[in-house]
């Protein structure tokens, strides 16, 4: 599993074991003040990184990501 931040928000990765090509895309979206992981669906790994490379993609270890602390603390910036 990879996770990538960009300027859209959270993403993960995760590569199909019959298949390296292909991963299932899961994207962090909050809503009501709290957030949840929801399913995309998969995709060809190349069209993936390729739909994210023009928002800046930072890859980040996965362990030890709690993405409720992140947008609660992303939540708290005045812009």
């Amino acid at each position: 599993m990879e996770v990538f931040e960009t300027d859209l928000g959270l993403f993960k990765a995760v590569t199909q074991d019959k298949n390296e090509n292909v991963v299932f895309v899961q994207t962090y979206i909050v809503h009501n003040g709290k957030g949840s992981w929801e399913n995309m669906g998969y995709m060809k790994r190349k069209d993936f990184l390729n739909l994210i490379k023009p928002h800046n993609p930072k890859k980040k270890d996965d362990k030890g990501i709690n993405p409720d602390s992140f947008w609660d603390y992303y939540g708290m910036i005045k812009f």
